[in-house]
């Protein structure tokens, strides 16, 4: 039976048995007979870089992955470089030249597909032009309210110095400094800034390696509450709430709605990250509510007014 067919029938299985408690042995016995399928690396591969991207197909019935990198291979391991659990299907990794083996298997609650195991090479390019600089932190597209940084990268085979610059989001070289170090600390300006960094031996000199941090130190406006209107009644216990917050440009902004069942705020009967409208069924009880704004960066903004209502 072809895999999606297969996956097809087992939640046409599933639908009918829910209701008997069923869904989850289902789900457990299909995963025990699933295999993750490897994207990259393949099997034999030589990678001549050290930056490894990690990937393999997504399993319909997992709730997270486990990825375990061991050098040489898992059966004479030297070391296991990694071993974690994931909800991506993605992973990168900075890995010195050598063998490895990696393999990764499907979680759902106690139940584990069998590993996928593939080995691949990191090969040292003789060509120092042709190497590249592995860089390790700041993260991939970063959002952060701090501006002051530590960069951090792997070190390149008979580098004896590197370059390291900030390229504002207008183009403009904003700081070009060099070390002898594979780390360096610099503070950023707000805003969205490229910082790269390229090895250096002599003449010859790599191209650079670039990644984006945001920097944003803005805390995100204070919302305004709207519904249930302050002081109001009502027997519905499903409530709908609803707010206005203007967003503000920089990093990705998400609100948190409290509900208290004291006017002193003490007593949290729910705090959940939502979006204007939501919905929450409460019991019969006076209730005090605000929400706040947060972003991806750090920031926190402050709260809105306080609202009551009641639900008789």
């Amino acid at each position: 039976m072809r895999k999606n067919s297969k996956k097809l029938l087992v939640l046409l299985m599933i639908l009918p048995l829910a209701f008997l408690g069923c869904e989850e042995i289902l789900f457990e016995a299909e995963l025990q007979e699933e295999n993750v399928i490897a994207i990259t690396p393949g099997a034999d591969i030589e990678i001549r870089k050290t930056t490894v991207d990690f990937a393999w197909e997504e399993l319909l019935e997992a709730t997270s992955y486990q990825l375990q990198i061991a050098t040489p291979d898992f059966a004479n391991a030297q070391q296991l470089v990694v071993d974690s659990i994931l909800i991506d299907t993605e992973f990168q990794k900075v890995l010195e030249a050598g063998s490895y083996e990696w393999r990764v298997r499907a979680v759902s609650g106690s139940s584990k597909s069998p590993y996928t195991t593939t080995n691949f090479k990191i090969i040292e390019v003789q060509d120092f032009t042709a190497r590249n600089v592995s860089l390790i932190s700041p993260e991939i597209n970063e959002m952060t309210n701090q501006k002051a940084q530590t960069l951090r990268w792997a070190a390149v085979t008979d580098a004896t110095l590197y370059t390291i610059q900030l390229i504002h989001q207008n183009g403009e070289v904003i700081v070009a400094e060099t070390t002898a170090d594979t780390s360096m600390s610099i503070v950023f300006p707000e805003g969205i800034v490229v910082w790269q960094v390229r090895a250096e031996k002599g003449e010859e000199k790599t191209v650079f390696s670039p990644r984006t941090l945001t920097v944003d130190l803005q805390k995100p406006n204070m919302p305004e509450p709207t519904t249930p209107v302050d002081k109001s009644n009502s027997t519905d216990k499903s409530v709908r709430f609803t707010w206005t917050r203007a967003a503000l440009v920089g990093a990705t902004e998400f609100d948190s709605l409290y509900v208290y069942k004291d006017e002193l705020l003490e007593n949290l009967e729910t705090k959940q990250r939502v979006t204007s409208p939501t919905e929450i069924t409460l019991t019969a009880a006076t209730y005090y509510w605000h929400v706040k704004g947060f972003d991806e960066a750090g920031n926190e903004g402050d709260a809105s007014e306080v609202f009551s209502f009641v639900i008789n």
